[in-house]
């Protein structure tokens, strides 16, 4: 078990979601820390989240729109109340604040265990459930807590200006001329709104019927629903070896279209916003470089990225060129 927190302060948080909680299983550490709690009855997701990373008036913010999928027909998991109908609360540990929240188990196998993200019909169901997302974000009016944060607040772009500028003034330059060209994009309902904002592999499971259940809302965001499509295939394709993406042309293809199809089920795909895809390839790239430079150590995957990233951003190529012709002519 991770060891920032105590067994028994586990078991006292858990239990302010399910009384009968009887252990707690570590299961990640990203910005936050993620268990599985074990119940006699029904066994649930307990996350844990410094305040320096998100407030409790953030973290309502997310479990008010992801509740509000849920119960409009969405495939996402389900926020958990307390036994005192809270949807989260602070807690203190070792002088340090922390905010609770819970969900519900998804069915499913996870990123590490599924064979393949990309056989067509895990992709057209992967591209329905961003579909319905959308669809009904369009509707979604949070009256009764904060707005979640602009693209433009995410902490990673944030940090991203000092350090480029410290790294390289060409990529810091590069930059600076790319947020001040996307704060210009058009933003209409159509194609701007509340956003998964993480929509990769490991924010899924996918069940032996290929059924899609989307979790972890802590990166939505107010951007372009075309940047939840770039995240999920920037992911893939980047995969363990960023040095191999100019060799996967016909993977970006086959997933585009096949992510597209199931879109286009649920939700309106317009041929603009597939135009501005790598617009929103270039996003992911500048957030996935900043963060690296934040680590401590970049080992082998990151200085592959860094480095075929880099030469991407100040020779002014394209994430990858692929032909996007037969996704344009299904719009």
């Amino acid at each position: 078990m991770n060891n920032t927190f105590s067994e028994n302060d586990l078991l006292q948080i858990a239990r302010r979601f399910d009384r009968k909680a009887e252990s707690v299983e570590f299961l990640r550490k990203s910005h936050n820390y993620t268990y599985k709690v074990i119940c006699s009855n029904n066994s649930f997701i307990l996350r844990i989240s410094s305040d320096e990373h998100r407030t409790i008036n953030q973290v309502l913010s997310e479990i008010d729109f992801q509740l509000y999928l849920y119960e409009n027909g969405a495939s996402v998991v389900s926020p958990l109340f307390t036994c005192d109908d809270e949807k989260s609360f602070v807690v203190v540990i070792n002088k340090h604040k922390y905010i609770a929240a819970a969900f519900s188990l998804a069915s499913g196998l996870n990123w590490d265990n599924r064979p393949s993200d990309c056989t067509p019909e895990r992709l057209i169901n992967t591209g329905k459930e961003l579909g319905k997302i959308h669809r009904l974000s369009m509707k979604y009016n949070p009256e009764h807590v904060g707005k979640r944060r602009l693209w433009n607040e995410s902490q990673h772009l944030i940090k991203a200006y000092e350090l480029f500028r410290s790294y390289d003034e060409k990529l810091y330059s590069d930059f600076v001329e790319y947020m001040d060209y996307m704060n210009k994009l058009p933003k209409d309902n159509h194609s701007f709104g509340l956003t998964h904002g993480d929509y990769l592999g490991s924010n899924y499971m996918i069940d032996e019927n290929n059924h899609v259940t989307v979790f972890d809302f802590d990166e939505c965001e107010y951007s372009w629903y075309v940047a939840d499509i770039a995240i999920c295939m920037h992911c893939t394709l980047i995969g363990p070896d960023p040095t191999k993406l100019e060799s996967k042309t016909e993977l970006a293809e086959v997933m585009l279209y096949n992510l597209a199809v199931g879109y286009i089920s649920e939700n309106k795909l317009s041929k603009d916003m597939i135009m501005n895809l790598q617009l929103l390839f270039k996003m992911r790239d500048f957030i996935y470089f900043s963060t690296i430079l934040e680590w401590e150590n970049v080992g082998e995957w990151g200085k592959n990225f860094i480095s075929t990233c880099l030469d991407r951003i100040l020779n002014k190529k394209p994430f990858l060129e692929f032909d996007m012709s037969q996704t344009l002519n299904l719009l």
